[in-house]
């Protein structure tokens, strides 16, 4: 009994030395704790110097980057985007009215031609007008239309005479050639019509600086021609020639050049063109 009391005497000693080593502990603690400076909690300081630098650099890139983006380089004016339309600050009606005018397949050969065809205002012109780059061939045009020379046939024409002409690009200028070789000249102002592209208008001013080649032109009866002879009318390629003979041959012969306009394939252009070289009639005597 003696020897049991002992142990729990004993136990009870090693719970206080524990208890106080608790309360050593805790003091200490808050020694310390009411000693050095009270931490952000691992909060990050958003007004220190470090951050506040950071950020005017970051801003400064920024501005940079976004002046960059934005900066209007020289353009030509005849190709506008509706990103580049928006970039400098054309109206709806002012684009549509580029896209509408650049659809006919003419070209912008000037700033005041510019400002005519999309109605900007003059502080519009003053402010971009600088960035505006023609191409060499429109420029060339303009230098040399005052010095333009003597009326020439237009069957000896080159393809840098042909874009001096107002509103003739080079790849118009190149079908011209191409199409004059052909046909052996143009003969007329219909047959010009025939080379897509080609407009009332700019065949005016192609007449200012050649003349149309003098063919002899012997009208035929499209009654009495096999395809291949129709083939050498300018404009009519084989596939369409086969079908006017055909249509021909079907009604034993036409009396009249107008029954041709029943073909589909057929546009008024081309009918021009045919009349001049054709005539319609049925038992034509033999005139040999």
């Amino acid at each position: 009994m003696h020897r049991f009391k002992h142990r729990r005497l004993g136990l009870k000693h090693k719970e206080q030395d524990g208890f106080l080593l608790l309360c050593l502990v805790l003091l200490l603690w808050l020694v310390l704790t009411s000693i050095l400076p009270k931490s952000s909690g691992g909060r990050i300081l958003l007004h220190t110097i470090e951050i506040e630098q950071w950020r005017c650099t970051r801003d400064s890139i920024n501005r940079i980057e976004t002046l960059a983006k934005n900066k209007i380089r020289p353009f030509n004016p005849n190709f506008i985007s509706a990103v580049k339309a928006d970039r400098l600050g054309l109206t709806l009606t002012q684009l549509q009215n580029y896209r509408a005018y650049r659809k006919t397949g003419r070209w912008i050969n000037s700033v005041d031609e510019f400002k005519a065809i999309t109605g900007v205002d003059a502080q519009w012109i003053q402010e971009h007008a600088h960035l505006f780059r023609f191409p060499d061939w429109i420029n060339q045009s303009k230098s040399s239309a005052v010095q333009r020379g003597p009326v020439k046939p237009l069957i000896g024409a080159t393809l840098e005479a042909l874009i001096e002409i107002p509103g003739i690009y080079p790849s118009l200028a190149q079908r011209i050639l191409k199409a004059s070789g052909r046909w052996g000249g143009f003969g007329s102002e219909q047959e010009l019509l025939l080379v897509y592209g080609m407009k009332p208008a700019l065949v005016s001013e192609l007449k200012k600086a050649f003349t149309l080649e003098k063919k002899i032109i012997k009208r035929r009866n499209i009654n009495s021609l096999h395809v291949t002879e129709l083939t050498e009318i300018p404009g009519l390629h084989f596939d369409l020639a086969k079908d006017i003979w055909e249509f021909v041959r079907l009604r034993q012969g036409i009396k009249s050049l107008q029954e041709l306009l029943g073909l589909d394939q057929l546009d008024t252009r081309l009918f021009d063109v045919i009349q001049l070289y054709l005539y319609a009639m049925k038992n034509e005597p033999d005139r040999r």
